[in-house]
């Protein structure tokens, strides 16, 4: 199999990675290049590389270059998000790759500061409220019927998934 991923076209370059995006696009001052942070985890060292073509979001990076965007990492931790906070208020907007709630962690002080730089006029990937309202991944189970899914079920509490799960 060829490892080789095609190019980022400049014509369409969310296309390759997705619609994601778009919606930064409008929320952009068209009198200058916008500047997008790619948010993620600091302690995901699988994410990190010495050069931005080198970076598990490559293609993001390459896509937005090909809008005209630029796009830079914002490494995130509970600890640090004062700096980081600084950080996302200089973007226009923010793609948000950060699971809050793995390894024993809550979502506090991510939705917080998320919830502040939306407030400040910086455009948020996954906004806290609307995760909340989304109810985690909830949503494809009450959707699966739009046909954009697969076999999907949906288990309130681990005794459910115990009895139900095949």
């Amino acid at each position: 199999m060829d490892d080789q991923k095609p190019p980022i076209s400049s014509h369409d370059p969310l296309g390759q990675i997705g619609s994601d995006a778009a919606p930064i696009l409008s929320h952009m001052n068209r009198d200058r290049t916008g500047k997008l942070a790619l948010l993620w985890p600091r302690d995901a060292p699988k994410w990190h590389a010495e050069k931005p073509q080198d970076y598990r979001l490559s293609r993001v990076f390459e896509a937005m270059t090909a809008l005209g965007i630029e796009a830079e990492p914002a490494l995130y931790a509970d600890d640090i998000a004062d700096q980081v906070r600084e950080q996302l208020l200089r973007s226009d907007g923010v793609l948000v790759w950060v699971d809050p709630l793995s390894q024993g962690r809550d979502r506090i002080v991510l939705d917080a500061l998320l919830r502040d730089v939306a407030s400040n006029g910086v455009w948020v990937s996954t906004h806290p409220d609307v995760i909340l309202k989304m109810g985690v991944k909830e949503v494809l189970y009450r959707t699966r019927h739009l046909g954009w899914g697969t076999d999907t079920h949906l288990y309130r509490d681990a005794g459910a998934f115990r009895e139900e799960f095949p």
